[in-house]
């Protein structure tokens, strides 16, 4: 077979497959669930900042000792942008390995929005206070509120304003990381690259977010400590979980 042949036969299955997600009823319930966090999310920022009494506050030092070390102009648009647009890049690279899984998308794409749903609900029942929200508490974190500075736009569109653990930014990454992990495994593609891209990208940001999400004081350390237990445990467990009850209907 040629090179040519080949990857037009790859073309012709990646079409396929797309085609097959969207004929999938199942894969419907990933959509409604995701549109419900969705509304989740955005909701919580109409409601009412939690009452003082029933904050949780942890130790802002990590964002104060960044901050004195490495403060810089250059770095602040840096990681603003990062912990702004990067979101969207690993939201677009879930959506598009969570689609390439044909009929099946619905057994990896449940579990991540049921690991969405689980990270707003502890978010709002432990509202954890970001160190750059404490102001509006009348506490003094010692810290620069550099989104404040550099992009202050991202308030209107920020959903959960109020608490941080765990880290949605770090979750996400670690669900783009896992799904093309598991495509990578699963793919009857000769060409993985798109995967292994997939997963570089992830670990990219990953790393990228750990970092300026600390020093622009958008969370605390044990936030994507959280993230990384409670996403990748509830996107693992509940694709086991779901392979298993209908293993019948694995194509």
């Amino acid at each position: 077979m040629t090179a040519e042949t080949r990857t037009r036969l790859e073309i012709e299955l990646v079409y396929e497959t797309m085609r097959q997600t969207f004929r999938e009823r199942k894969n419907l319930l990933t959509i409604l669930l995701v549109l419900a966090d969705l509304v989740f999310w955005y909701g919580n920022r109409f409601l009412p900042k939690p009452p003082k009494e029933k904050i949780i506050l942890l130790d802002p030092t990590p964002t104060r000792i960044l901050q004195d070390l490495f403060s810089h102009p250059l770095l602040d648009y840096l990681a603003s942008y990062i912990w702004a647009f990067g979101y969207v890049i690993v939201i677009t690279t879930v959506i598009i390995s969570v689609s390439a899984r044909g009929q099946n998308a619905w057994r990896i794409g449940v579990p991540i929005a049921l690991a969405w749903a689980i990270n707003l609900t502890i978010q709002v029942l432990f509202p954890v206070i970001v160190p750059i929200r404490m102001e509006a508490y009348g506490l003094d974190p010692g810290i620069r509120n550099i989104p404040k500075e550099t992009l202050h736009w991202t308030d209107n569109i920020n959903g959960m304003l109020w608490a941080g653990l765990p880290s949605a930014h770090i979750g996400v990454a670690s669900a783009a990381f896992l799904v093309c992990y598991f495509g990578y495994k699963e793919t009857k593609l000769e060409n993985k690259a798109p995967y292994l891209m997939g997963m570089l990208v992830a670990t990219f940001f990953i790393l990228a977010f750990s970092f300026s999400v600390i020093y622009l004081g958008e969370h605390y350390i044990e936030d994507i400590i959280a993230s990384l237990i409670l996403w990748p445990l509830v996107i693992i467990s509940g694709r086991k979980i779901i392979n298993q009850l209908f293993s019948e209907e694995i194509k």
